[in-house]
């Protein structure tokens, strides 16, 4: 289990590393805007509106956002990165996650509470960057240790 947990470590701190680059680059660059956006995924009941910070360029579509409807505060970054396709989604707080999706491939993410970390297998069914047909962020996947959750679509649309 050490072993699984040190590997499946060392495969999120590369992403991370990956995902820092790439905001150091939009620091560089000033390329962030404030958006306010809508997110809606099947763990909650209603969608959630807050304002973001949105960056968009040839490599990698990002958005930020605090969500405050549990009793801890948590920051998200979402990354979408355009050359392979694949989201990073890490969560900052008391319960911290790192998740990665890809279309038609198993990934793992990596849940972190004030009670362990728990590592799950992700299969990815879609992802559907915005277009001139949709203004949605959207993708659907399975947490395939969860047996409450059979499938979570997250959206996340600028309002």
């Amino acid at each position: 289990i050490n072993k699984i947990n040190k590997n499946a470590d060392e495969k999120i701190n590369i992403i991370m590393n990956e995902c820092e680059k790439t905001k150091e680059e939009m620091a560089e660059h000033n390329m962030s805007q404030k958006v306010k956006l809508e997110i809606t995924t099947n763990v909650y009941p209603k969608p959630l509106v807050c304002e973001g910070m949105k960056s968009d360029d040839s490599e990698c579509l990002s958005y930020e956002w605090m969500d405050n409807r549990e009793q801890t505060p948590s920051k998200f970054v979402l990354k979408y990165l355009k050359s392979n396709k694949v989201i990073k989604l890490e969560r900052i707080g008391e319960v911290a996650s790192k998740l990665v999706f890809e279309t038609g491939k198993m990934t793992k993410g990596i849940f972190i509470t004030p009670y362990g970390q728990m590592e799950m297998n992700i299969e990815t069914e879609f992802i559907n960057i915005p277009n001139m047909f949709s203004p949605k962020l959207e993708f659907a996947y399975r947490m395939l240790e969860n047996e409450d959750m059979d499938r979570n679509i997250f959206v996340i649309k600028e309002i």
